[in-house]
């Protein structure tokens, strides 16, 4: 099963998911293309009082103390609070953008 957390309702219905079914046309019928296959489609903007309208919350949420899920606040809190975690953070960014540098003035030499 496939999950997909989209930052808009790429589907316009307003509902907190979409799940996604493959079919295959034959003559006028559509039947169902059991091939095991699962996607659902959440939608990022959703914010209804259930448990993917408060995940999607605490998803987009800035500060921990206003996550509803304990774990995921937690967890949040370590990596945006923790002195050290957050350097090791910020250097980790820092050697990615180096090396995405690097590698565009290797793409624009001669």
């Amino acid at each position: 099963m496939s999950f997909f957390v989209t930052e808009n309702d790429v589907m316009k219905g307003g509902k907190p998911i979409y799940p996604v079914e493959r079919y295959v046309a034959v003559g006028e019928e559509k039947v169902l293309f059991d091939d095991g296959s699962h996607i659902i489609y959440v939608n990022g903007k959703y914010r209804g009082n259930d448990e993917i309208g408060k995940l999607m919350h605490d998803f987009s949420c800035t500060d921990p103390d206003d996550m509803n899920y304990d774990v995921l606040a937690k967890r949040a809190r370590y990596f945006k609070q923790d002195e050290e975690v957050v350097k090791s953070m910020c250097k980790m960014l820092e050697d990615m953008r180096n090396e995405a540098a690097q590698k565009a003035e290797l793409k624009k030499a001669p």
